[in-house]
């Protein structure tokens, strides 16, 4: 388990520095990698995490994993690939929610979330690169905008969400799920909390946050 630990790490050194100038800046984990001396230890730590997966195939899943909050579900995906590969693939609705800065450059998974899609492993693919447009547009906004799909999934079949990423982030897609239940599902702004909250109970909301 090191040695993969290891690998996955000097890969993603390699392919940062192969994208080195495509990319305008670098990120603060890349940068602390070269400032280390061949041969130095570096601190870091693998935290187990809290995602599971919902037993019942046909339960919605929707995701949401900016940036580097993309990993587990990468990992979702293998692990529905596997399934289906086994005649357990599941049948129930698939979400995943993505964003970045830029789409050059910054969208790495790209090529295996496509071929996600076109496996029909993930059932809807939403991209948010809050640079390329003329307006800043972000994983909770692509939620807002997809209220009546979300409140369906959560709010009518029981699905689940799984938030990954920075902790403002979380904040305001937990805030557009709010919305999203008063607008669609006719709730009262206490009624909508108490959803949520009950949702997080239930083990039916999942929120992996770092600041």
């Amino acid at each position: 388990a090191k040695g993969a630990r290891l690998s996955t790490l000097e890969a993603a050194a390699s392919q940062a520095e192969a994208l080195r100038g495509e990319l305008e800046a670098k990120g603060a984990r890349l940068s602390q990698l070269e400032a280390a001396a061949a041969g130095r230890s570096v601190v870091a730590f693998v935290r187990r995490s809290s995602f599971r997966l919902p037993r019942d195939g046909a339960t919605p899943v929707v995701m949401v994993g900016p940036g580097t909050g993309i990993a587990p579900f990468r990992a979702f995906l293998q692990e529905m690939r596997v399934a289906a590969a086994e005649g357990r693939g599941r049948t129930g609705p698939t979400r995943l929610y993505f964003g970045c800065r830029h789409a050059r450059g910054d969208y790495l998974y790209e090529d295996e979330l496509a071929a996600a899609v076109e496996g029909k492993l993930l059932g809807t693919l939403r991209c948010a690169f809050s640079r390329d447009g003329a307006r800043k547009v972000y994983v909770q906004d692509l939620l807002r905008e997809d209220g009546r799909e979300v409140w369906s999934l959560l709010g009518c079949r029981g699905g689940h969400l799984y938030i990954c990423g920075g902790t403002a982030m979380g904040r305001e897609v937990v805030l557009a799920l709010q919305r999203t239940a008063v607008e669609h599902g006719k709730l009262s702004e206490a009624e909508a909390a108490a959803f949520v909250s009950r949702m997080e109970g239930e083990g039916r909301l999942v929120k992996e946050l770092w600041s």
